[in-house]
């Protein structure tokens, strides 16, 4: 969280009385102190441990300047010294609650550029300034003079399955040398696949008998290798990001999203010829043509998908209750 707080002096005709400065004082108990001794202002104010400080200074309330400082908060007064020959003179305290270590070389507004140089160069810490509108940040251009240097530093998207998506990257080579450069896409959507079960696990076992309120899926109870589409009517599926209306139930043992598929066999997940996609309840090689049924059931908020003595290619028969 990002704040401002505000003071002001005409060093000609306003005085501030002196007064300490506590934890519950307003706008952080910002006061200007003339000190007569040293003829310099003093600003000061109560430094709330966990914020970092800048100031800012005008002359007219409209250009504002940064002054070089970056102030962490640790709970006691903090102050900056000045002089002026202006008439007017208006300063504002800002501040942040974002948690840092190294305040000045942090980098409040991820551009890849130490607030202390932006301060100390004219920028915003706080913000990103493309003047010249050429998609590199001004202040990132300057810090990365004389070097080869990367805007964004990185990218990264959220892509529906058989989806694409575009995105824009600047190489900024002020290096005087040649530049070798590569790009590596790191596929993050699907780290990993897990199980669990009623008997290691920690999935309650719950079974919802609808061999007969359910309605039998014709298609793939008397298949080898099959698949038939069952509509979710009542609500819709969510699943890594992407809800959906139908589901694609394999007689061999696995349900799919998104598309149809009949691949199983009991092999390594994940498979090269098997969906990414998919909730694999049995995953095995099966035959449902001599034995064994298939059937689903649409309530009010799941749809159950029954295995019913369906038979292993090979021999075998075993049963699964799945709730979506």
């Amino acid at each position: 969280m990002k704040a401002f707080l505000a003071a002001l002096v005409f060093s000609q005709v306003l005085f501030f009385g002196v007064f300490a400065q506590t934890p519950d004082d307003l706008n952080e108990g910002t006061t200007l102190e003339y000190d007569s001794v040293n003829s310099i202002w003093r600003f000061k104010w109560w430094g709330r441990s966990g914020n970092t400080y800048f100031i800012q200074h005008s002359d007219d309330l409209q250009t504002w300047s940064w002054i070089p400082i970056v102030e962490p908060g640790d709970d006691s007064v903090k102050e900056w010294g000045l002089t002026t020959t202006s008439d007017r003179f208006f300063m504002r305290l800002r501040h942040t609650d974002t948690p840092t270590t190294d305040p000045e070389n942090d980098d409040f507004d991820g551009d890849g550029v130490p607030n202390i140089f932006e301060i100390m160069n004219g920028f915003n810490p706080f913000g990103i300034t493309d003047a010249n509108n050429n998609g590199m940040p001004d202040e990132w251009e300057l810090f990365n003079t004389g070097k080869f240097a990367i805007w964004p530093p990185s990218l990264s998207a959220s892509i529906p399955r058989n989806q694409t998506a575009n995105g824009t990257i600047y190489l900024r080579n002020d290096t005087g040398s040649p530049v070798t450069y590569s790009v590596a896409l790191a596929d993050n959507f699907w780290p990993s696949y897990s199980y669990d079960d009623s008997v290691s696990g920690n999935v309650l076992y719950d079974w919802e008998e609808i061999s007969v309120t359910g309605t039998r899926l014709d298609g793939v109870s008397n298949e080898h290798s099959g698949t038939e589409a069952a509509d979710i009517i009542g609500f819709a599926f969510p699943f890594y990001g992407n809800n959906y209306a139908r589901v694609f139930v394999s007689n061999n043992g696995l349900l799919a999203f998104g598309q149809s598929v009949a691949t199983g066999g009991n092999i390594a997940l994940p498979s090269s010829t098997g969906p990414k996609n998919l909730i694999a309840p049995f995953w095995d090689n099966l035959d449902t043509r001599t034995i064994g049924d298939i059937y689903y059931k649409e309530e009010s908020d799941r749809l159950i998908i029954q295995y019913e003595n369906v038979g292993r290619f090979g021999g075998g028969t075993g049963r699964a209750n799945y709730f979506l």
